[in-house]
């Protein structure tokens, strides 16, 4: 059956908070996880990226402003195929699909959900995801992806209020 198991204190998979490497704790807000993957590192290394020779695609979508570049420009942008933003979305893949086959090594589970604000860009790594997940792992996830983009964890919090009222 298809059921979504929680943690003791209601969390649903938060790897985020992962470690990257032992001893090696964040040194931002975000968990390390989160802070190699998240969309803050897409906007730091586009940024990065476009102050280089190869940034200067997403520099130009940028309107010539390396501080407007965020996620979703590097999304934008590897989606045209520019090798800078296709580079960054590599390097997030790799890392995710470490990240995901030792959970998914650890609980075998039926399904991995993609969401949040990597679901924006789920047409850019679900495939590269899936195929690297499934060479690491015993046995390979279903995957899906969530229509509730960065609202899940909003929508998520008021689902669980709402149960806690109607027991």
């Amino acid at each position: 059956s298809d059921l979504i198991c929680r943690g003791a204190d209601g969390g649903a998979g938060e790897i985020g908070a992962m470690l990257l490497e032992p001893g090696r704790p964040s040194t931002s807000s975000f968990g390390p996880f989160e802070s190699a993957t998240g969309g803050v590192a897409f906007a730091t290394q586009g940024q990065a990226a476009a102050k280089t020779k190869s940034g200067k695609r997403l520099l130009e979508m940028a309107g010539g402003k390396d501080e407007a570049i965020d996620a979703a420009l590097v999304f934008a942008a590897a989606r045209e195929g520019d090798r800078a933003s296709v580079a960054i979305v590599n390097r997030a893949v790799e890392v995710l699909a470490w990240g995901i086959s030792c959970l998914v090594c650890a609980f075998n589970p039926h399904t991995v959900v993609i969401g949040g604000g990597m679901s924006r860009a789920a047409d850019l790594m679900i495939d590269a995801l899936q195929r690297q997940v499934a060479e690491a792992v015993p046995f390979p996830p279903k995957w899906l992806v969530s229509t509730m983009g960065e609202d899940a964890v909003a929508l998520g919090g008021l689902r669980r209020a709402t149960e806690n009222l109607e027991h």
